[in-house]
């Protein structure tokens, strides 16, 4: 995906956004991929919503070129 359409996805999920928490688990980098393992806590359009995440990010430079979430949402 490019950064273009990275940046607009993100900013469509800010927009709803009334509140946002990031616990950081944990974090591995081999080379120019960075793991991220974390919790989300949202508050989108008044409804509060928690996730366990893993990220996966591509980064050239200082910019992140691809993005990739897994998630586990407790039902």
């Amino acid at each position: 995906m490019a950064t273009t359409k990275i940046r607009q996805t993100v900013e469509g999920y800010v927009k709803r956004m009334n509140h946002a928490d990031i616990e950081v688990l944990n974090v591995a980098v081999a080379g120019n991929i960075v793991l991220a393992e974390r919790v989300d806590r949202f508050t989108y359009d008044g409804k509060k919503i928690a996730a366990r995440c893993m990220g996966a990010f591509e980064v050239t430079g200082d910019k992140i070129t691809a993005w990739r979430d897994y998630f586990d949402v407790p039902r």
